[in-house]
C-alpha cells in the first residue's frame, strides 16, 4: 500500500510548523563570551530556565587572559567563583536574552571586586 501524496504533504507541514515553534527559543540563544582581565584564575558558570527547568552550562575555569563562550537559550544568570575557593561568589548578574551576541571583559573595579564590562566583539 503507497501512502497517499497528501499524507506526505502534511507531515511536512507538521515539521514545518514544529520548527517554526522552535524559532523563538533559537532567536533567544545568542552566544555570550566572557575573557578573564582580572589577573587571577576565575570559574565562569552559566545557567537559564528553559521547558520548565533550570539548565545549567558547565563551569569554565579560566586563567587570566583566558576566554570563554556560553549558549543557552533565554535569559541567563552568570555566576563567577574564586578558582581556588569555589565556594566563594565572586560575581553574579543576570544578562536578558537578546537577538545579538555579547562580549564581556572581566575586570577588577577601583575596589577591588570583579565586574564585568562589554566590550567590542574580536575581528
Amino acid at each position: 500500500m503507497r501512502p497517499r501524496r497528501g499524507f506526505r504533504a502534511s507531515g511536512r507541514g507538521f515539521l514545518a510548523l514544529l520548527a517554526w515553534g522552535l524559532l523563538p527559543d533559537l532567536a533567544d540563544a545568542e552566544v555570550l563570551a566572557f575573557r578573564n582581565d582580572t589577573g587571577a584564575p576565575i570559574v565562569v558558570q552559566g545557567a537559564c530556565f528553559a521547558q520548565g527547568t533550570v539548565q545549567r552550562d558547565r563551569p569554565y575555569r579560566l586563567q587570566p587572559g583566558e576566554a570563554c563562550r556560553i549558549n543557552l537559550p533565554g535569559n541567563k544568570l552568570i555566576t563567577m567563583y574564586n578558582a581556588r575557593m569555589p565556594n566563594q561568589v565572586l560575581f553574579k548578574t543576570t544578562i536578558p536574552a537578546g537577538p545579538e551576541d555579547l562580549y564581556f571583559s572581566v575586570r577588577l573595579d577601583p575596589q577591588g571586586k570583579v565586574c564585568i564590562e562589554r566590550i567590542k566583539p574580536p575581528r
